[in-house]
């Protein structure tokens, strides 16, 4: 079985540590199966850590439309349009899109505003599973067009938006990792108490000097 991942990006935060520990699992635990990624864009040459990771594992099925710099957009548009012949090229059996398609595969400087219809099109051999990784979004501001074969979401939704298949896979929790220290002690650390009126206060405080700073 061949699976491809499209991310939306792959610079350093949430979906993207997601998606390595997906990839690392499917490796330790389905060997057979064949892993691809192909990067919607490429956000950051700094912020790196899950993207370099990724594709010491992947190697030559990593794919990357391009980096963002200075607005310049050549070429990604025609690399992101290849996608059905990457698929058929590599016989990809399912399609995993890290986020909701409607969120990011339509580019304003992508004029082909058919890529949608012809991804999600059912003549086509493979199965699409998508996974939403912004709760509050996908919950009150997602209207959904096109359906997926299935949604692997994080955490439990209520709001499904009528899949018929669908699975919670949680982000493991690693219990090697362990803190002898309470709550209270770690909070107090330095002779420092914090309670949430204190959290509060400090961060209008940063606000306000970010606020300064930019006027």
């Amino acid at each position: 079985m061949k699976v491809l991942f499209i991310p939306s990006h792959l610079s350093t935060s949430g979906m993207p540590q997601f998606l390595l520990k997906r990839i690392e699992a499917i490796q330790q635990y389905i060997p057979n199966i064949e892993i691809f990624v192909y990067e919607w864009e490429q956000q950051s040459i700094y912020y790196t850590i899950q993207r370099d990771k990724i594709v010491d594992i992947v190697r030559d099925n990593f794919y990357s439309c391009g980096y963002i710099r200075d607005g310049n957009s050549k070429g990604w548009a025609e690399k992101q349009n290849n996608i059905i012949n990457y698929c058929y090229e590599n016989k990809i059996d399912i399609i995993h899109i890290e986020d909701v398609a409607e969120y990011f595969i339509n580019k304003d400087y992508n004029p082909n505003k058919n890529l949608l219809d012809d991804l999600y099109d059912p003549k086509h051999p493979w199965k699409i599973i998508e996974t939403p990784h912004d709760h509050f979004k996908w919950i009150n501001h997602t209207n959904k067009i096109y359906k997926p074969d299935g949604y692997a979401f994080v955490i439990d939704h209520s709001y499904e938006h009528n899949s018929d298949e669908s699975a919670v896979i949680s982000y493991p929790i690693d219990h090697s990792i362990i803190c002898k220290k309470t709550r209270e002690e770690i909070l107090n650390e330095g002779g420092k108490t914090y309670d949430l009126k204190t959290y509060v206060n400090r961060f209008d405080d940063i606000k306000k000097s970010l606020t300064s700073v930019f006027e």
